[in-house]
């Protein structure tokens, strides 16, 4: 049987990637996020996370809304200077929060693992 309420959140977290993929297209010095995007996508993230952006930073989170996203721990992804900042927000008293920065745009062991921190996270709405 079909889960309703998941089909429903999965189709909502792929449009909010389709919009955040639409916005990285208009950008033409962005190549190298759209490139980070496709490899996020490719891994299925899309169906699982929210996306997001401020500016030029991807935001991922398990919420619905961008709202509950602020309250809620997500990871960012910023390229700058040709290096992948990634800034992990743990939120919460026992949840630290910190940032990494490396030399490739790709998603490597370190950042898989904190993807999997974020879909550890119940879907909040």
């Amino acid at each position: 049987m079909v889960d309703e309420k998941n089909n429903g959140t999965e189709k909502h977290f792929i449009e909010t990637w389709d919009q955040v993929e639409a916005y990285f297209l208009s950008l033409s010095w962005c190549e190298q996020m759209r490139e980070l995007i496709a490899q996020l996508r490719l891994m299925g993230y899309d169906k699982v996370t929210r996306a997001d952006t401020s500016m030029s930073t991807l935001h991922l989170s398990r919420s619905i809304t961008w709202r509950e996203a602020r309250n809620n721990p997500q990871i960012c992804f910023a390229v700058i200077s040709g290096k992948l900042v990634v800034t992990y927000y743990g939120r919460g008293t026992s949840s630290r929060s910190y940032k990494v920065s490396f030399d490739t745009i790709k998603i490597n062991h370190e950042i898989k693992m904190l993807l999997r921190k974020i879909v550890a996270k119940p879907i909040l709405e």
